[in-house]
């Protein structure tokens, strides 16, 4: 086997969607504006939820959470604030301050929202999402990191089966797998050796892209890759969707009535689709990837 050429991209660079370090980071077109807050509520607990949690505690808008304990709250799953009017402030928590952590969270369609001085780290997918129309968001004094949905997969041809694949990447990432994903930003090398003992080796970035706000007059759709669901969210009104398979058979369709939608992927077989969303502006099409 001849050692060059023998990997070949198939899909060489999939953005990743997730939050970077951030300090006094503000999305709006000016300084968030709170209403005055009705209630201050204390977070207790470091549970995912119950009594005392974070979770508890944003169920309701129009109020300021702090927190009277410190450490890590360790999710279980995303966790969704779609109240309005709240400050999640971790400023006076004790020591070592606050740290969300395990999946990913996010702000979905609100308005008038502040996050100060919290942690958000080693998620499963996105630390951090805001997702929607959102209106006067701030994200102040936090950071992100070690949390993302980037991935790379490789088609390998010439030399003999069976192929072992030798990857590494940012902050003693390794992998001995075809594909690799859930990636932060960085590069990534893989040498691919055949059962002849020959080889050959290539490097893939994987780069940041941010936090996605509404495309003008189409969609975005995501995560992509997906795995047990897929976010839509477009500048106009949505008004349907289709999915359908590489052979054009339509598999998921469905009315909305709003700027987004959630599809559940969980039984859609892992392979590739074609999503038709259809706004007051027109019908737009993507490619969708699905894993499980």
């Amino acid at each position: 086997m001849k050692a060059k050429h023998i990997i070949r991209p198939y899909l060489s660079r999939l953005a990743p969607y997730y939050a970077a370090a951030c300090a006094a980071l503000l999305l709006s077109t000016g300084a968030a504006q709170l209403q005055e807050q009705t209630a201050s509520v204390a977070v207790t607990s470091l549970k995912d939820s119950g009594p005392g949690s974070l979770r508890e505690a944003v169920k309701r808008g129009n109020r300021r959470v702090r927190f009277s304990v410190g450490g890590e709250i360790r999710l279980k799953k995303i966790f969704e604030v779609t109240a309005d009017n709240l400050v999640i402030d971790g400023t006076d928590a004790p020591r070592p301050g606050v740290t969300i952590t395990g999946k990913p969270f996010a702000l979905i369609g609100v308005r008038n929202a502040q996050l100060k001085n919290l942690r958000f780290r080693n998620s499963s997918d996105d630390n951090l999402r805001i997702i929607g129309p959102c209106l006067n968001v701030l994200v102040e004094n936090c950071s992100s990191t070690h949390g993302g949905d980037g991935a790379i997969d490789i088609t390998v041809s010439g030399g003999t089966n069976p192929y072992t694949y030798a990857w590494t990447g940012p902050d003693g990432f390794t992998a001995t797998t075809q594909d690799i994903g859930a990636l932060e930003a960085g590069d990534y090398s893989v040498v691919v050796t055949d059962n002849n003992n020959c080889d050959s080796s290539a490097t893939f970035a994987v780069e940041l892209t941010g936090i996605y706000g509404p495309v003008e007059g189409g969609f975005k759709a995501f995560p992509n890759p997906a795995n047990d669901r897929i976010q839509l969210i477009s500048s106009n009104q949505i008004q349907g969707y289709r999915v359908a398979d590489l052979l054009g058979n339509f598999i998921l369709t469905g009315s909305v009535t709003g700027n987004s939608a959630t599809l559940s992927t969980a039984e859609l077989a892992a392979g590739i689709y074609m999503i038709e969303v259809e706004t007051v502006m027109g019908r737009y099409l993507r490619k969708i990837t699905v894993r499980h």
